[in-house]
């Protein structure tokens, strides 16, 4: 599973601490775990999708193949 970087989580929620970090993520409703240090941690693809990032598809569409000519 890929993560954000603390680097990423510092532009995400300007905050370089981690604890200001955890805070404004549960403000904002964002689902993250903490680690064994007390950073917080964010899966890239939930950030993505959070983000609104466009999602690709992954498998050819045939739809059109279906559909009545």
């Amino acid at each position: 599973m890929m993560l954000l970087t603390h680097n990423e989580l510092v532009d995400l929620t300007d905050y370089q601490v981690p604890a200001k970090q955890i805070q404004w993520l549960r403000d904002h409703g964002w689902h993250f775990e903490i680690g064994a240090s007390g950073r917080p941690k964010v899966a890239r693809s939930y950030f993505d999708q959070k983000m609104g990032a466009a999602v690709t598809q992954t498998e050819p569409d045939f739809s059109f193949l279906t559909k009545a000519a």
